[in-house]
């Protein structure tokens, strides 16, 4: 993992990004058959990104926050591939692919929200 790669993002790119690795951690969290390491991994997930996102967001040159926000949203995808679930990311896929909508915004449509 390159943490430098998020460096000079746009605020909107990391929102968005970091929108969706939550979405990730709520359906590992939630999911019926998610594993004790898929939720322990999705707390330290929402931790790091609940703790960060708005501050790089806010601060895109800081750099303690970019990277706790990257460590957490690699941690989403471990919790979210430990948990089994992906109806709303399929589902969100398709959204895509019929309309304009990014993938951060997508599941939270499919979801109904």
């Amino acid at each position: 993992m390159d943490l430098a790669l998020t460096d000079g993002l746009p605020a909107q790119v990391t929102a968005a990004a970091g929108i969706d690795a939550l979405v990730h951690v709520i359906e590992a969290f939630i999911a019926r058959v998610a594993t004790p390491l898929a939720r322990g991994l999705a707390l330290e997930a929402a931790r790091r990104i609940g703790r960060s996102l708005e501050v790089v967001c806010r601060e895109p040159g800081n750099t303690a926050a970019r990277d706790d926000v990257a460590i957490g949203s690699h941690l989403a995808g471990k919790a979210f591939a430990n948990s089994s679930c992906r109806a709303v990311h399929a589902l969100a896929l398709l959204l895509e692919d019929g309309f304009t909508f990014r993938m951060a915004s997508s599941p939270a449509v499919s979801r109904g929200k």
